[in-house]
């Protein structure tokens, strides 16, 4: 149930982008989006039966979306599977047999990488996936989840809005218990297909 949330709002959201770009209750409404798909990935992580496969299909999904991402937003970011896919990545190395110095050294190197190579969220998209797979939603984690969030926005100059996103905690304590499973297969093509939906749409509107 998390998830069909998750996908149904960050629709909103990138519709409100794309035709409603000066409707704040939709960007608003956007912003809780991404933390849901965060509790999913550190979810995921805990429970799939092959990390490798579940990797990989996350790799390819983030290379299929790129182009129809590019589309959308116009922008040099690498879209939001690359964010998921190296919260995945972190998550590996936090649970590996590593030293813990040895595994500080690799997991900074991959929030370096990421804040280098403008994944979609930088490292504030990657932490909260660490946050939420440490915590869960309890409230140390929901303090964390705040103040990161307070630091993502200064460092990155977000919107002031995405200090909405915590509400998200309220959505993943009502539905969090809710078995409602969604086709692995819909699930993942949902997000390129969405967005090459919408480009369409947009090319449709201005003819």
């Amino acid at each position: 149930m998390i998830k069909l949330t998750a996908f149904i709002l960050m629709l909103l959201a990138h519709v409100g982008f794309v035709f409603f770009p000066n409707s704040v209750v939709l960007l608003i409404v956007g912003r809780l989006a991404f933390p849901l798909f965060s509790w999913g990935i550190a979810q995921g992580y805990k429970y799939s039966k092959d990390l490798k496969q579940y990797t990989i299909r996350l790799l390819v999904i983030a290379i299929l979306s790129q182009y129809p991402y590019y589309l959308v937003f116009h922008n040099n970011y690498l879209n939001v599977c690359f964010t998921l896919l190296a919260g995945v990545v972190v998550l590996a190395l936090y649970n590996c047999s590593l030293n813990k110095w040895w595994k500080l050294i690799f997991i900074s190197c991959v929030f370096i990488f990421v804040d280098i190579m403008n994944f979609e969220y930088g490292m504030y998209g990657v932490a909260l996936i660490l946050v939420f797979y440490i915590f869960g939603a309890n409230v140390k984690g929901i303090l964390i989840h705040l103040a990161i969030t307070l630091i993502g926005i200064y460092f990155y100059q977000y919107n002031i809005v995405q200090v909405f996103s915590i509400l998200s905690i309220t959505i993943i304590y009502l539905f969090k218990n809710q078995n409602f499973r969604i086709n692995r297969y819909v699930g993942y093509a949902f997000y390129p297909l969405h967005l090459i939906v919408i480009y369409m749409a947009s090319i449709y509107s201005k003819l």
